[in-house]
């Protein structure tokens, strides 16, 4: 124990996390789900022992978050239940209400202090079984979905072929953070933890002049239409969206611009991004937020812990630039502020922006896996 509490620090985005979810527990908002596609058969027995081998590899997936006196600390729960619920339905995995009870799986809300901090519904059809994996995202980021199916099919092969993951092959959690926890909660400098801050997490003097450099002469957030917005007493509900596919052509004159200006396909489409919310802003200057990896410290990017940071873009709107310029400029500064994050840390929780709009490109993995008797896509 540390100072006679129990747990261990959480980080400042955690807490943010946190804080958000306790003012809406029952959105669901805050979950990161992954859907997985078994085509051929599913071994509960052995998912379920996968499952137990996953909150062993991740011992973070299996605390809770628990807020004492105003301070918010993690608990490990070695012994949280295996998360593994399994239902069978007729018809196709394809059809319209399979996927839309796998919708449902996925939004229904984790509660940040219950152990464990996953869920996993088995929804077994006639021709193949949808996995629906939900993560807390106090715990999780995009790249720890990727982590996760990785280690859950492994420990599964294993466990179909009787035998357990082979315990040599794998390496502890979160190499890179500075506080560690042994598996009793106890802080430790021998087991790395994926629970606290990443060194990114707190700004140094490099860090600070970077940012204020940046963000010098306070921008304004860039942002939506107003009616656009939800009203102040409407914000709290479940999250909606839209979809809009990009044809082949547009991709294709995506992709042209990307090569044609040595930046890649997501700075292209940040930069239309930007163009939009200063039309609907009317500002010239403003800023907007993106997410940032933040597994740059060796021995992070097979960890499993909230590691994303959302820094800010400062976007200049001028006449006289063309696209292409504009797409080389926010290029630069994208890799600039990646250099900084890995060199020096992020911003200081008072100086950074309030973001009224927020840019991420997420990849689809198109990646399949073969384990005993089925497909996983």
């Amino acid at each position: 124990m540390n100072g006679g509490q129990h747990g261990s620090p959480v980080s400042a985005a955690q807490t943010e996390i946190w804080l958000a979810d306790r003012c809406e527990p029952e959105s669901g908002r805050y979950n990161v789900p992954v859907a997985l596609e078994f085509t051929g058969s599913l071994d509960p027995a052995a998912l379920r022992q996968a499952f137990g081998d996953l909150l062993t590899r991740h011992p973070v997936l299996a605390g809770r978050f628990d807020a004492e006196d105003g301070d918010l600390r993690f608990v490990p729960e070695p012994s949280a239940p295996v998360p593994l619920g399994v239902v069978r339905r007729p018809g196709s995995c394809h059809g319209e209400e399979a996927v839309a009870e796998a919708v449902r799986a996925a939004q229904r809300p984790l509660d940040p202090a219950t152990a464990p901090l996953l869920r996993a519904e088995a929804l077994c059809h006639d021709d193949g079984t949808l996995l629906v994996l939900t993560v807390h995202h106090i715990v999780a980021d995009g790249r720890t979905l990727d982590v996760l199916t990785d280690d859950l099919l492994a420990a599964y092969r294993a466990r179909l072929e009787g035998s357990a993951p082979d315990d040599a092959a794998r390496t502890p959690d979160a190499d890179a953070l500075p506080t560690r926890l042994a598996s009793d909660g106890t802080p430790s400098d021998d087991i790395p933890s994926s629970v606290d801050a990443p060194a990114g997490d707190t700004p140094a003097a490099g860090a600070s002049e970077y940012w204020g450099a940046l963000l010098d002469g306070e921008p304004v957030p860039l942002g939506p239409l107003p009616d656009l917005v939800r009203a102040e007493g409407r914000l709290r509900g479940a999250a909606g969206w839209a979809e809009r596919a990009l044809s082949a052509e547009r991709l294709a004159a995506v992709r042209e611009i990307a090569v044609r200006e040595a930046v890649s396909p997501a700075t292209v489409l940040l930069a239309a991004w930007s163009l939009l919310l200063h039309a609907w802003s009317a500002e010239h200057d403003g800023v907007l937020g993106m997410p940032f990896a933040g597994r740059h410290t060796p021995g992070s990017e097979d960890a499993v812990g909230l590691f994303t940071r959302v820094l800010p873009v400062r976007s200049r709107l001028s006449a006289e630039a063309g696209f292409g310029s504009r797409v080389r400029e926010l290029g630069e500064q994208v890799l600039d502020s990646m250099e900084a994050l890995a060199a020096d840390g992020s911003p200081a929780p008072a100086a950074a922006p309030s973001y009224r709009a927020v840019f991420l490109h997420q990849p689809r993995s198109a990646a399949r896996h073969q384990v005993p008797g089925a497909e996983v896509r």
